[in-house]
């Protein structure tokens, strides 16, 4: 939903590189270490997946929050100062 609103909000894809894409990195690598250590889906992979959705879920705010497309805005809250900073 987040890359369909996008292309048609900004005509592209959004690339916010935002910490909690970052956060969602180590934690698929922690459950995929897990679930090669182990051969079992446990606590890591659900961790992983969780915060895969609410990295998605900060992307998809972000990209309601700001006008015209940016790169590298770090989280939602960089966003707003963005949009504050575009009102003045």
């Amino acid at each position: 939903i987040r890359h369909i609103y996008d292309k048609w909000k900004f005509g592209r894809s959004a690339s916010y590189h935002m910490y909690s894409a970052k956060l969602w990195g180590i934690t698929l690598f922690i459950g995929f270490v897990h679930l090669f250590l182990t051969g079992s889906v446990g606590l890591p992979i659900y961790s992983a997946v969780g915060m895969g959705i609410l990295t998605d879920i900060e992307g998809l705010i972000a990209s309601f929050i700001l006008s015209s497309w940016h790169a590298d805005v770090p989280s939602v809250f960089h966003a707003l100062n963005i949009e504050n900073e575009n009102k003045k």
